[in-house]
C-alpha cells in the first residue's frame, strides 16, 4: 500500500543541503561513537569541505554519511579526499 509518495531530488542538486546534513550526521556519529562533536567537527576542512560541495553524491545521503564516517574515523582526511577526487561525477 502506498499512502504518501514523495519526490525528492537527488542530493547532486540541492547542493545548498550538504552542509546541514553534513552536521547532522556528525552529531548522530558523535552520539554513537561516544566521542565529542566539536572534535569530529575540526576534523573537516576547507578543503575537505570544497570537496564535499563539489562531488555529486550518486550514491545520495547514504554515502554523504559513510564517507564522513570514513573521514572521523581515519583523521587523516587525505586518503578520503583523494579518493573523491578519483571518482568525481560533475
Amino acid at each position: 500500500m502506498n499512502i504518501l509518495s514523495l519526490k525528492i531530488p537527488a542530493l547532486r542538486d540541492r547542493r545548498e543541503d550538504i552542509v546541514p546534513l553534513a552536521y547532522h550526521i556528525l552529531v548522530q556519529l558523535s552520539r554513537t561513537w561516544n566521542i565529542n562533536y566539536e572534535e569530529f567537527k575540526q576534523r573537516i576542512n576547507n578543503e575537505t569541505w570544497k570537496q564535499l560541495l563539489t562531488y555529486s553524491w550518486p550514491g545520495n545521503i547514504p554515502e554523504l554519511a559513510n564517507v564522513l564516517s570514513r573521514i572521523v574515523l581515519l583523521e587523516d582526511n587525505s586518503a578520503v579526499l583523494n579518493q573523491l577526487k578519483s571518482t568525481l561525477h560533475l
